[in-house]
């Protein structure tokens, strides 16, 4: 299929190949001018790239929200209202990328990435110019978010570690004894608390930690409050949290130099019934120093 699709291009008419490159450009510039107009509240422009037809489609999709008109008059009815109750223009870019084209005579779809979405165009060729029929917008970064919250909600309880399945290397502990990992949810987000007993020599010690997860409305991560303690001693820091391929990772800043990263965790979830939490500290030179990898069940 590859070779024969090379081949059609190298027998493609020169004078056709332009006229798809020109299209290309031209549609592309539509659908640029579309959203910018859209960003500045300028309706007429805005209205002059759309197909005024009953047949177009408008759609936005997101965890959160969900807007969807089928035919001309409900879109212009709902932009119209739209740019009335938020006239000022909106300062920022939507920039487009990674553009594909499938052109025939008088129709294209295209498809591109836009602001960590994904949009989908139908443009219609209608008096020799490119109007757009249809348009669906994905908010993938918001469905990525809500899941990650998910993940958080699914945490909630109580979680044993599995010691077997665990690994230390730290001076300071000779083995792992027992620990409780709980998941909380809380009016601002969530707390993850651990209790410790860890076998050193021939005794045992025990602390516990706290890291408060501050999240806002819009399901976004604020700096981290970390406190722990032990028997004679408590300690208190900031960190960042963020998700990473479904992975939540906390960054430790050293309390009294707020840009030097002393530790860094990263919590897997497994749905099928586990959670892994692995660590390691960091030297002042930037080598890993003591790592740790505990696996929890409920």
């Amino acid at each position: 299929m590859k070779t024969i699709a090379l081949l059609l291009v190298i027998l493609m008419p020169p004078v056709l190949m332009a006229q798809l490159s020109k299209d290309e450009a031209a549609i592309k510039q539509v659908i640029e001018n579309e959203t910018n107009y859209f960003l500045q509240r300028d309706f007429e422009k805005w209205s002059n790239t759309w197909l005024h037809s009953p047949t177009i489609h408008w759609a936005v999709y997101s965890p959160n929200y969900h807007y969807e008109y089928s035919s001309w008059e409900e879109l212009e009815k709902y932009i119209k209202e739209e740019f009335k109750r938020n006239p000022q223009p909106i300062e920022t870019e939507l920039n487009k990328t990674d553009y594909k084209f499938n052109i025939t005579k008088n129709a294209a779809l295209v498809r591109f990435t836009e602001a960590e979405g994904s949009g989908t165009r139908v443009l219609i060729k209608d008096g020799g110019k490119w109007k757009i029929s249809q348009m669906t917008v994905t908010k993938l970064d918001e469905y990525k978010v809500k899941n990650n919250m998910r993940l958080l909600n699914w945490a909630q309880g109580s979680w044993q570690i599995n010691t077997e399945l665990s690994e230390i290397n730290m001076p300071w502990v000779d083995s792992i004894e027992k620990q409780t990992c709980y998941f909380t949810k809380t009016p601002t987000g969530f707390k993850i608390k651990s209790v410790f007993t860890n076998n050193q020599g021939n005794g045992q010690w025990h602390m516990w930690e706290v890291k408060e997860l501050n999240i806002t409305p819009y399901n976004t991560l604020l700096p981290v409050f970390i406190k722990a303690g032990g028997d004679n001693w408590i300690q208190a820091t900031m960190g960042k949290a963020f998700f990473k391929e479904q992975q939540l990772n906390i960054i430790y800043y050293q309390p009294e130099n707020s840009e030097r990263v002393v530790r860094k965790e990263v919590y897997s979830f497994d749905l099928n019934g586990t959670l892994t939490l692995e660590g390691k500290f960091i030297e002042e030179n930037g080598k890993k120093e003591n790592t740790y990898k505990y696996v929890f069940e409920r």
